[in-house]
């Protein structure tokens, strides 16, 4: 079973501000939809995770769009469970590492009026989950 995934699904409404339209547009060009298998193996440890995300999963091929978003929906419930989470507390100094291959990241907006500053490493030559 294999999903689309879209840049556009998760960030149209955020890109249409002003100038938006031109940045939606190129991030289209350069992140074209994409087919992924829903189950993949993580490369590492040989686990199965699911692949899925409520900003970037359009659609689950081969069902029919009523079938599709009820199962997104369950799964990206699923996912979202308190079990499966993390809660990171930052601290002065403090540094978060996690693998996107397996990961869902979300921050909460809790930590005004502190300022929250990321800096996004990514590693070359990851093998991608298949």
């Amino acid at each position: 079973m294999t999903a689309i995934h879209s840049f556009e699904y998760g960030f149209k409404e955020s890109l249409a501000e002003p100038y938006g339209r031109e940045k939606l547009a190129q991030a289209l060009i350069d992140n074209p939809p994409v087919e992924h298998p829903v189950i993949c193996t993580h490369p590492v440890t040989g686990k199965k995770l699911i692949y899925v995300n409520g900003l970037f999963t359009l659609k689950i091929n081969s069902l029919t769009d009523s079938e599709s978003s009820e199962l997104l929906e369950f799964l990206c419930d699923h996912i979202k469970k308190e079990k499966y989470q993390c809660r990171f507390s930052w601290e002065i100094n403090s540094i978060a590492f996690w693998d996107n291959r397996s990961v869902i990241h979300k921050p909460d907006n809790d930590y005004w009026p502190q300022l929250r500053r990321m800096e996004r490493i990514t590693i070359d030559n990851t093998t991608p989950p298949h």
